[in-house]
């Protein structure tokens, strides 16, 4: 898949005070249903629209179309006419999600993920180092970090791609692969916000530099 084969679903969610948030899907469904329907879009990357190259093609339900560059300096069309934006949050969310959807792609065509143990390490700065190997691992152990082992489970209570991580005590904690800003809240028996968690990131990381070599 290159970017140009990319094409998204967006909504604006407006705020009452500040700028609107943007939010882009690779499916039509799920939280973009919950905008109201003349601030959802879809949108494409064009390779060349005018005098531009790597202009983004926003359309709404009524046929309106909004053109904005890819790459700063963020600028956008209006009466055929290219203008300078402050905004380049579609930009920015466009970019991001091909950047998600390639890693997943990445993991998709290996297909052994879910056959490794990683073993990882936190350290006092909440920052966290992943290894496949366990001697690798304990040879940065230092007074007061934490260690713990993970492996990446293909489903989880709804979830695809969730990454089990035990404590040495054997406390067991539930993370999206793709969504480290969540966890299973065990005794509650759901999934719950958190503050993004380092350790998905690392162990992706840690496998992609594996499989390159």
């Amino acid at each position: 898949m290159t970017i140009y084969d990319l094409k998204l679903y967006g909504a604006y969610f407006p705020r009452l005070a500040g700028v609107a948030k943007v939010t882009l899907a690779d499916l039509p469904g799920g939280v973009l249903e919950k905008a109201p329907r003349e601030y959802r879009f879809e949108v494409e990357l064009l390779k060349q629209y005018g005098s531009k190259r790597d202009v983004l093609e926003l359309q709404y339900p009524d046929g309106r179309k909004e053109h904005v560059t890819l790459y700063e300096p963020t600028m956008y069309l209006e009466d055929g006419e290219w203008y300078l934006s402050e905004n380049n949050d579609v930009a920015e969310a466009f970019l991001a999600m091909y950047e998600l959807l390639q890693e997943k792609e990445t993991v998709d065509s290996a297909g052994s993920i879910f056959d490794y143990t990683f073993y990882g390490l936190l350290d006092k700065e909440f920052k966290a180092k992943v290894s496949l190997f366990k001697v690798a691992r304990d040879r940065e152990f230092t007074e007061g970090d934490m260690l713990f082992t993970a492996v990446v489970l293909k489903k989880y209570k709804g979830k695809d791609y969730v990454v089990k991580c035990v404590r040495e005590g054997g406390e067991a904690t539930y993370i999206p692969l793709f969504q480290s800003n969540i966890y299973y809240d065990i005794i509650r028996m759901r999934w719950n916000n958190c503050s993004e968690n380092p350790i998905p990131g690392e162990i992706l990381k840690c496998y992609i530099k594996y499989l390159n070599g």
